[in-house]
């Protein structure tokens, strides 16, 4: 019975050196390229074993990243592509902030996102062409930002897309005609 207990307080502190995994990494690195003015991302650093213990991030049942909630937590600086890394991903919400800079191509990686919402902040640049690989997503939120250019074809690959806004932005050219077929969608564009 002592040998039993012994075993269980070992694996205990074995656990608490173990290395931090990659999605803790990547949550670091995101914060690192942030401004918190509020500590929402207060316990996100690299000494944590798992992600799961983050304020702000929800995990499946096997530990992995499927939620992260920021929409107005006073977040200012640029995104981190290490996002990207975060694979099982399913809600990024970072509405509602103060992020600059450009929105990374490597988002695009994210094939289990079915919720992205980067409005109100101060995004510049183009929207990623390989946010057309992102096939599961149904709301996309890209509102109120700096961006510019033409509205990538390859969102019209993203069928089960059903609520889009790209309002108030200087979006120019034509809208790709599936986008029309969205079931709610608000497009605000210079063309």
């Amino acid at each position: 019975m002592k040998l039993v207990a012994f075993g269980l307080v070992l694996l205990g502190c074995l656990q608490s050196l173990a290395a931090p995994d990659n999605q803790v990494i990547a949550l670091y690195e995101m914060r690192m390229m942030l401004t918190d003015s509020r500590s929402v991302l207060k316990d996100w650093n690299n000494n944590q074993v798992s992600p799961c213990y983050f304020d702000n991030v929800r995990c499946d049942q096997d530990g992995s990243v499927i939620g992260i909630t920021l929409s107005s937590s006073g977040l200012s600086g640029i995104l981190s592509p290490s996002i990207a890394t975060l694979t099982t991903l399913q809600q990024l919400l970072l509405d509602g902030n103060s992020i600059t800079g450009g929105i990374p191509q490597e988002l695009g990686n994210l094939s289990n996102l079915m919720t992205l919402k980067l409005g109100r902040n101060s995004l510049n640049g183009s929207i990623p062409e390989s946010f057309g690989f992102l096939s599961e997503l149904q709301n996309l939120d890209l509102s109120e930002n700096l961006l510019i250019g033409n509205i990538p074809n390859s969102l019209s690959n993203l069928s089960s897309l059903n609520n889009i806004n790209l309002a108030y932005n200087s979006l120019s050219g034509e809208i790709p005609e599936q986008l029309l077929q969205v079931s709610q969608y608000t497009i605000q564009a210079t063309i």
